[in-house]
């Protein structure tokens, strides 16, 4: 090769790798707060995708499931929770504030659900 095809042929494998700040990056889907009452619940619908799923709570926090995948959420109410989940099809994370008789807080939650790069 000469070298202008040497100079193409790294500008392509260059290109093709990301190393020119092209290449695939996380996209941050959702970031925001919401308020839950007592007994309600929020969802998100995610394409899918590979997800990164960071949420914290107020007061006596919130359960999270994922819909329409196997990826384990929280069982029992939690102020903190981190999750990487795969969704090979279109699902949804739900935050539930299960009702305790009625008379529970309700919480304030800050949701970020980024997906990740390459899914």
């Amino acid at each position: 090769m000469n070298r202008p095809q040497v100079l193409l042929a790294l500008a392509v494998t260059a290109a093709s790798t990301g190393l020119l700040g092209c290449g695939a990056s996380d996209e941050i889907i959702v970031d925001r707060m919401v308020s839950i009452a007592d007994g309600a619940g929020h969802s998100f619908k995610l394409e899918p995708g590979r997800y990164k799923v960071d949420v914290t709570a107020s007061d006596d926090g919130v359960t999270v499931k994922f819909i329409g995948c196997s990826c384990p959420g929280s069982e029992h109410e939690t102020q903190a929770f981190s999750s990487i989940c795969e969704l090979t099809q279109t699902g949804q994370v739900v935050l539930d504030n299960p009702t305790i008789l009625g008379s529970g807080a309700g919480s304030t939650v800050t949701v970020k659900i980024t997906k990740l790069a390459g899914s």
